[in-house]
């Protein structure tokens, strides 16, 4: 007698699979020749990442041979360049805008994670591997020049309205609005890491700690720099002849009097509550209401407000006036919100 063993079931489902062929659902197109792969992409190109082979080190310069497109991990422009193609790689007779839509969206969460990494320089700080007996510090401030330079060029790059993602050849194919949404969301996310707690009070300790160090007052980027630098970006039109803004803008600029309201008047954890960190040390949870948090970015409210005053007279219309009228009105809650 020959016995055959019964094909396993998988539990519940009443599927017999093991043993069994199973028809996949890429299977047709692939045996009928009408699969489709990167390759066969009208601009499809090879691409090769490079890594470094040094621990911690300075790139000085890349060269490449002749047509090579060279994209580092910073590079805005790359970003620029691909928006044009966008329509001539996705497009697909008889078919719809998918494939455009995915990787449109996947090209602004690019730029944002790209911008991120332009965040992280401020407040930040280089790492160096140390061990007993080697002299020198672990952690080394990034110079306060670097520090400037990204938000200058956040301000440039992101605060300033990334027009190249507006094309309504690509937008008007995906979608009827959206695009307010999709940049404001980018720059929230930008904006709130510059503004996040962390950050801030590593700042006011750097700049605390300086003096100890020996470093000179003017490698260091304090907070209120740093904040008055960011104001600058986000409300620059204000000391302009003739104050205009458009729908982005003023979207981007209630997005900040949301981030400075949520810090200055943010409920904080029941006294007592502590935060037990990685290293096993405990620290209260709510630091920020005993630093110089609070008082700086106060301190920028009024600053602005100011600012809105001197500019309201000189709105160029209706909407801009309503927008900074708004925005006072706005600022003296945040300021004081019993009133």
């Amino acid at each position: 007698m020959t016995a055959h063993a019964k094909p396993a079931e998988t539990k519940g489902s009443g599927t017999k699979w093991v043993g069994r062929a199973i028809r996949r659902l890429e299977d047709p197109a692939l045996v009928t020749g009408r699969g489709r792969f990167t390759a066969d992409l009208p601009a499809a190109h090879y691409v090769r990442f490079i890594r470094s082979a040094v621990a911690a080190g300075t790139i000085d310069g890349i060269s490449a041979p002749e047509g090579t497109w060279l994209i580092t991990a910073a590079d805005v422009k790359a970003l620029k360049r691909i928006m044009p193609m966008l329509l001539r790689v996705t497009e697909k007779p008889g078919e719809d805008n998918s494939d455009l839509e995915e990787i449109y969206d996947r090209l602004v969460s690019q730029w944002a994670t790209e911008m991120m990494h332009v965040v992280h320089v401020v407040g930040g700080a280089t790492s160096h591997i140390k061990y007993g007996g080697q002299p020198g510090p672990v952690y080394t401030p990034e110079p306060a020049s670097k520090q400037r330079a990204a938000v200058a060029f956040l301000a440039d790059n992101v605060f300033t309205t990334p027009t190249f993602f507006l094309d309504p050849a690509v937008t008007r194919r995906i979608e009827a609005n959206g695009s307010l949404d999709r940049i404001g969301a980018a720059q929230r996310r930008v904006l709130r890491g510059l503004l996040e707690t962390d950050r801030m009070e590593r700042m006011v300790e750097l700049e605390a700690l300086a003096p100890r160090a020996g470093e000179p007052a003017a490698d260091v980027y304090t907070l209120p720099e740093m904040l008055r630098d960011v104001r600058s970006g986000v409300w620059g039109e204000l000391a302009d002849r003739r104050v205009a803004t458009d729908a982005f803008r003023r979207n981007l600029q209630r997005m900040y009097l949301d981030a400075f309201d949520a810090q200055i008047n943010r409920k904080g954890p029941e006294p007592g509550t502590v935060i037990i960190m990685s290293s096993g040390d405990a620290r209260p949870a709510d630091m920020g209401t005993v630093s110089d948090i609070r008082a700086a970015m106060r301190a920028e409210l009024v600053a602005l407000r100011t600012s809105i005053d001197a500019a309201i007279p000189h709105a160029a219309d209706g909407e801009t006036r309503a927008h900074l009228e708004e925005s006072r009105t706005r600022i003296d809650r945040i300021l004081d919100p019993n009133r």
